[in-house]
């Protein structure tokens, strides 16, 4: 965590990247409190008392439904100066689970978006899956399962970007892309359609 997560996290536009995300972030958390809005608060740095280290910003995962919830970083305390002062506007979350959605409208796990016969993406070869039944151990095979995980995300990770840069002139983010209702909004934003609570005065 000290030497690749926090340090990557301090760059400037940092993305944090992955497939069902909300769920992998809760895997590496040492502890979880529940937030002010009842969101989930994670915990990812502590002292060797167990006692949290407030250096290191909490995530705030807010589940929205089956399919996103939003993600953010929280610092625990306030200073002008805090090295983590704007995190919170810098750095983005993307759950590619998510943007798949909101591309296709269809939900899909990691095996099914990488599938070359019926994902949506078969045309381009992504690395496939692993068919594996977890041991609950550490073990070369373990590890190379993970590995090819993160093969595949990354693949889906290109794919997807490709698909999103088609609607390239939408004043949208991939991270901000919750739902097909989210394109749909830019879209008519982007020619300039009023809503209709704004255009039209009705009574309540």
């Amino acid at each position: 965590m000290k030497k690749i997560f926090w340090p990557a996290l301090k760059r400037d536009s940092c993305m944090v990247v992955g497939f069902h995300l909300g769920y992998d972030l809760t895997r590496i958390a040492l502890e979880w409190k529940e937030g002010n809005k009842g969101e989930w608060s994670l915990i990812l740095m502590q002292y060797a008392d167990g006692n949290e280290n407030c250096n290191y910003p909490r995530i705030l995962i807010t589940p929205i439904d089956s399919k996103k919830q939003i993600i953010k970083l929280w610092v625990p305390w306030e200073r002008n100066q805090h090295e983590w002062k704007h995190a919170g506007t810098r750095i983005h979350f993307l759950d590619l689970r998510t943007l798949l959605w909101a591309l296709y409208n269809k939900s899909h796990s990691l095996r099914t978006a990488c599938d070359n016969k019926t994902g949506p993406f078969k045309v381009q070869n992504l690395p496939q899956k692993d068919e594996h039944e977890p041991s609950g151990e550490v073990t070369p095979d373990e590890i190379e399962h993970c590995r090819q995980d993160v093969r595949c995300t990354v693949a889906l990770l290109i794919a997807c970007k490709q698909e999103f840069d088609k609607h390239s002139d939408l004043d949208l983010k991939p991270w901000d892309a919750y739902s097909p209702a989210s394109i749909a909004k830019a879209y008519l934003k982007a020619m300039g359609i009023v809503r209709p609570e704004l255009k039209f005065k009705l009574p309540n």
